[in-house]
């Protein structure tokens, strides 16, 4: 659908081993560099109104995060579901004691 370049800056595969498994390369200023370069519209009306890219949505992104912290509530685990996990941990750290 459109040219794209594969290279060491591109592929990052030093970020990818700097940030690790089950890190988070979102913060990495590679990414805040780059991240523009591989936004896609098929649409090119949606590419002139810069929709990801508008300050504007700042403002009402923090706010509807803020919201959610606030308002969310997590639902409790049924006790039988929370010891299975407990076992299958159990089992887990078993393996590093030999």
């Amino acid at each position: 659908m459109r040219k794209f370049t594969i290279s060491d800056e591109t592929i990052a595969l030093d970020l990818m081993k700097e940030v690790g498994p089950g890190g988070t390369f979102l913060t990495h200023p590679h990414t805040a560099k780059n991240f523009r370069n591989e936004i896609f519209f098929r649409n090119k009306k949606m590419e002139l109104f810069g929709a990801t890219m508008s300050d504007v949505m700042v403002p009402d992104a923090k706010k509807a995060v803020e919201k959610a912290l606030r308002e969310h509530e997590v639902e409790h685990l049924d006790r039988d579901i929370v010891n299975q996990g407990n076992q299958i941990v159990k089992e887990y750290e078993k393996s590093f004691e030999k």
